[in-house]
């Protein structure tokens, strides 16, 4: 019965076993193939296995990985083999495969029209023809026109507002004058009556008679 040992009594490496192209995919380990090291052959192992530890006295199982992952070792006595996924910026388009970097489309002057991702490789291709004669319109000119259009409306409204208040205050100021006119000082009114009183014929103040 195998001891699994518990992952903290391991280092990590980080180191892919990723086939050389051209390699026989079955008998063939690569240690560590992004560091340019020489392929690590599995010695006796069977198909589909590696080596159990560095002395390759004995052999281990490798797990099969899918679209998008790679097969790492850990460990620096006692070997693991496990299937992570490709880091970011890489990806594997096949299974038990390398994760390689994406497609660098601005080292080609091209334009990235599909972003890449862990199971295919970015897209690149020409850009769009600029249209001659038409000058497009940038965030900045349109921001432009925006503000223009906003101050403008903001003096119109300015506007509006002052010729509205003068117009209520000559409304409120020709009310005023007409009440003022409709309704007589009431000194002037008694002074009228009192004249009015005081008003008689000749006839009544000299002692004749009104004739009929």
């Amino acid at each position: 019965m195998e001891v699994k040992l518990r992952p903290r009594l391991f280092f990590f490496t980080a180191l892919c076993l990723c086939l050389e192209p051209g390699a026989n995919a079955e008998v063939v380990c690569c240690d560590a193939s992004r560091l340019e090291m020489h392929p690590i052959f599995c010695g006796t192992c069977s198909l589909g296995k590696c080596c159990k530890d560095n002395r390759c006295k004995q052999c281990r199982p490798l797990p099969k990985c899918l679209e998008g992952e790679e097969l790492c070792r850990s460990g620096t006595i006692d070997f693991r083999y496990i299937c992570r996924p490709c880091p970011n910026g890489t990806f594997s388009d096949v299974k038990n495969g390398c994760c390689i970097p994406w497609e660098n489309c601005k080292s080609h002057r091209l334009q990235t029209l599909q972003a890449g991702n862990r199971t295919h490789n970015a897209q690149c291709g020409p850009g769009p023809t600029p249209v001659v004669g038409q000058p497009g319109f940038t965030v900045a000119s349109i921001f432009t026109v925006l503000t223009a259009a906003g101050i403008f409306v903001l003096l119109l409204m300015t506007f509006l507002l002052i010729v509205c208040t003068c117009t209520q205050k000559t409304v409120f100021r020709l009310v005023d004058d007409v009440e003022s006119l409709e309704q007589p000082n009431p000194s002037e009114f008694h002074l009228l009556e009192d004249d009015a009183q005081s008003c008689q014929f000749p006839e009544e103040e000299d002692g004749g008679k009104v004739v009929a």
